[in-house]
């Protein structure tokens, strides 16, 4: 939004530090202070509620953190995606990518705005609302599904402190401001007094509980990107405190509203809802499949045409700059770099 403070520069380059790529760049739209998830909310929920997740992801090296909360967020209840996998994931950063401000998709990163386009793009919700305070994100996460609550996606400024929680799975950032990273927020835990027994057994389930009990309630239950080794199993918590010094510093905050299950024959969201049609995906060049027909990225003066049909598996090769998909088509043979991201054409048998 317009009047926060972001300590992350979005034109800074993106580097590699301690083994990951953090690489969320803030894209606020003073539109988007008209779409709140709860502008009336001053006071924090009383309530909890904790969606349980399905997946965990890992982006290894990869600087894919908001597809991977994107992704994160869908593999969730209210609705679950179903068929979220890292390469989904990836496949989603590529077109997120493509929908943000920034031209090309030689960099690395993007905006949660661009995360959430994606998923309205995909059908996995219908559209998403903004939070400006801990007590918005917060309420939008107890919010019932009819309401459009549900988990969260937010992007923030990483510290040094940040790269591993403590005994609890309690994140308590500090040191040096070292780039910007995004999670997906799974549920909010009121005081210690408020909590229900359901949520209770929830957060023992996913041995939160002495977390929370030590922080006395009042924090958000946060799914990181980083594998099952990160805190609790790929969980960790958040205090209030940590979320409303994320969001001084410019924190995105979102939640997705309309959630939806895709209509699909497998259990593939990129799948198409009927046998026999066509559907559009958008993907990296590492998932191009025989009978796939590419309507971008072909290089049209060397094929004389802008379009193709791939034949065959494409094979990965090693060459300057990387991997290097090379692909046959009906039209001839031409390459793509592996982490490119295409627009394809797909039938289902």
């Amino acid at each position: 939004m317009s009047d926060v403070r972001t300590t992350v520069d979005p034109a800074a380059p993106v580097l590699e530090h301690r083994g990951r790529v953090l690489d969320w760049r803030p894209r606020f739209d003073p539109r988007s202070l008209t779409h709140r998830v709860a502008a009336t909310a001053t006071t924090l929920p009383t309530t909890g509620r904790l969606w349980p997740h399905t997946w965990v992801g890992d982006q290894g090296r990869e600087g894919a953190c908001v597809a991977f909360a994107c992704c994160g967020e869908a593999a969730a209840e209210p609705a679950v995606v179903p068929g979220i996998t890292d390469r989904v994931a990836q496949a989603y950063y590529r077109r997120a990518q493509q929908l943000d401000e920034w031209p090309g998709t030689s960099y690395d990163g993007t905006s949660v705005l661009a995360g959430c386009k994606t998923g309205r793009e995909r059908g996995w919700w219908t559209g998403y609302r903004w939070a400006k305070s801990a007590e918005e994100l917060a309420a939008g996460i107890v919010a019932a599904e009819s309401d459009g609550g549900g988990p969260g996606i937010i992007g923030v400024e990483w510290r040094e402190g940040s790269y591993e929680t403590d005994a609890l799975g309690i994140l308590r950032p500090a040191g040096d401001v070292v780039g910007g990273h995004a999670l997906a927020v799974l549920a909010w835990v009121p005081a210690l007094s408020r909590i229900s027994a359901a949520l209770r057994r929830q957060l023992e389930e996913r041995d939160l509980w002495a977390g929370v009990t030590a922080l006395g309630g009042r924090c958000f239950v946060i799914l990181n990107s980083w594998g099952p080794s990160f805190g609790k199993r790929g969980l960790c918590l958040v205090g209030v405190d940590v979320m409303r010094a994320w969001i001084r510093a410019g924190a995105e905050l979102a939640v997705p509203v309309g959630r939806a299950v895709p209509k699909a024959t497998t259990a593939s969201p990129e799948q198409p809802a009927t046998a026999g049609a066509d559907r559009t995906h958008h993907l990296s060049a590492l998932e191009l499949r025989d009978g796939d027909r590419v309507v971008d990225r072909v290089p049209a003066a060397q094929l004389g045409q802008e379009t193709a049909t791939v034949t065959g598996r494409p094979r990965v090769v090693a060459g300057a700059g990387g991997d290097w998909v090379l692909v046959e088509s009906t039209a001839g043979g031409f390459r793509l770099r592996a982490s490119e991201a295409v627009t394809v054409r797909r039938s289902v048998a």
